[in-house]
């Protein structure tokens, strides 16, 4: 469905559009409690992912890890909730962070807001440092 292999075919692109927005949803027991969890290596603009953000945008939680550390793309992720709508639990790319949990210093916004790293600080350090290379070595 998502083969790296036929992802250049119209016609596998257009089978998996249509599973993802029309079988798969009919498969939540819940449609207010359901979740639907997709992890993949991005292959094609209109892959899995590129189907989910077209038809649900902002109804998912995004979570994008990439191998190498892109400060400017770090994302952080709320897992929970409290009752009154305010996070209670987030999650961060640990590369972006202290031994605290606490950010790196170093992502600002210019006069024109686009991010920026500023040069030397300790996010700018954690750039591009690989995800797991014990497991993938940058080899």
């Amino acid at each position: 469905m998502n083969d790296p292999n036929s992802v250049e075919s119209d016609d596998v692109r257009t089978s998996t559009k249509r599973w993802l927005t029309e079988v798969m949803p009919s498969r939540l027991n819940d449609y207010e409690t359901g979740v639907i969890i997709n992890v993949q290596q991005r292959t094609h603009e209109e892959d899995a992912t590129g189907t989910l953000r077209e038809y649900w945008g902002d109804d998912f939680t995004w979570l994008v890890i990439p191998m190498e550390f892109d400060p400017l793309r770090a994302t952080p992720v709320v897992l929970r909730w409290d009752d009154d709508g305010k996070p209670i639990e987030v999650w961060r790319d640990p590369r972006g962070v202290d031994k605290n949990g606490i950010e790196l210093e170093g992502v600002f916004r210019d006069e024109n807001s686009n991010l920026k790293i500023r040069m030397g600080s300790p996010m700018a350090r954690a750039e591009g440092e690989w995800c797991w290379p014990e497991r993938f070595p940058p080899a």
